[in-house]
């Protein structure tokens, strides 16, 4: 109880003589303990939680954040590869974030086919990271950064994402809907979705978890004045051949499979207002878009990023954000 007094986090740990975490105290486990008979000369063994929740090192704390605030989590301890304290997270979900006017608008409609058979009565944006749709982190993550207002594009098994979501308000933010009847494509939809107040709209994939400040990506779009801006990150691209660099018909030099960085789109765009005027009714996508913005001579920008990027459209991408984002449950870190 001293430890608790004097600690700012609200919770003390408990490890075994290996350093392992085996349990957590909060001065509700303190309360609980008492009024079920302890008495303060017990052991912390009698008061401490052993089915605490913890993460592993190696989480994103993008990712984690998220998980946190969907599951009500205050505290969150990280244990090493043998289960040994090395941090504590806190809740950030209270603290308020400046707010952001942007429609975020959010594709939703695909069918996820090469993640059957887990998509054949789920669609893929609510398939689940430790029990939270990838679509719902996606839009906690966004809120975080002081986003209210979203539109969801649904297609196929739309009802689910409709269920689940609602109005946004369970989420602290508001959510419409547009249901596409047919495929208009990652950019053709755009026009029946946008309900523009003159602000950029921000385009994002459902399948795309990322630790990118839209913000700032706003903010450089409306600087550099462009048309649409295209978040890019860089990708090694390996070149299963030998790679030759020539001087007309003379070799200069033999890269044996290299890896080339290449920057290539993140599936996350700012677009003006202006131009959705680009759009008609039919199926466009985004490279279309921009093939249309760079014809008429309009700029289109890049804004890289570093950081969390998970294309969540594979099994293994899949597994790979649970092990980034994997929220565990004890008992049983210091077993």
């Amino acid at each position: 109880m001293a430890r608790l007094e004097q600690s700012a986090r609200q919770i003390v740990l408990v490890v075994d003589d290996f350093g392992r975490l085996g349990g957590v105290v909060t001065d509700g486990d303190v309360r609980r303990a008492l009024l079920l008979g302890s008495t303060l000369d017990d052991s912390v063994v009698e008061a401490m939680n052993r089915n605490f929740r913890f993460v592993r090192s190696g989480y994103e704390l993008s990712l984690v954040g998220s998980l946190m605030e969907s599951q009500g989590i205050r505290h969150l301890p990280v244990v090493d590869s043998v289960g040994r304290p090395v941090e504590v997270l806190i809740a950030s979900y209270g603290r308020s974030s400046p707010g952001r006017a942007n429609q975020v608008v959010i594709m939703a409609g695909g069918r996820g086919s090469r993640l059957r058979p887990l998509t054949d009565e789920i669609p893929k944006p609510m398939l689940t990271v430790s029990g939270v749709p990838i679509l719902e982190l996606i839009i906690r993550g966004y809120a975080s950064q002081g986003f209210r207002n979203f539109t969801i594009v649904t297609g196929y098994l739309s009802e689910r994402v409709e269920e689940h979501f609602a109005d946004g308000s369970g989420f602290g933010v508001h959510i419409s809907y547009f249901r596409e009847d047919e495929p208009l494509g990652t950019a053709g939809a755009l026009t029946k979705a946008v309900s523009s107040n003159g602000e950029p709209v921000v385009l994002s994939n459902a399948d795309v978890l990322s630790s990118i400040d839209l913000g700032s990506m706003i903010d450089a779009h409306v600087a550099g004045g462009f048309a649409l801006t295209i978040a890019t990150r860089l990708e090694r691209i390996k070149v299963p051949y030998g790679l030759l660099e020539l001087n007309s018909s003379k070799v200069t030099a033999w890269r044996e499979k290299p890896e080339l960085p290449l920057p290539v789109s993140a599936g996350i765009y700012v677009v003006d207002a202006s131009s959705l005027s680009y759009l008609d009714d039919g199926y466009a996508d985004v490279p279309d878009l921009v093939q249309r913005l760079l014809g008429a001579g309009q700029p289109v920008g890049a804004h890289k990023f570093e950081g969390l990027w998970i294309d969540v459209g594979t099994h293994d991408t899949l597994r790979a954000a649970a092990e980034l984002g994997s929220i565990m449950v004890g008992e049983g870190v210091s077993r």
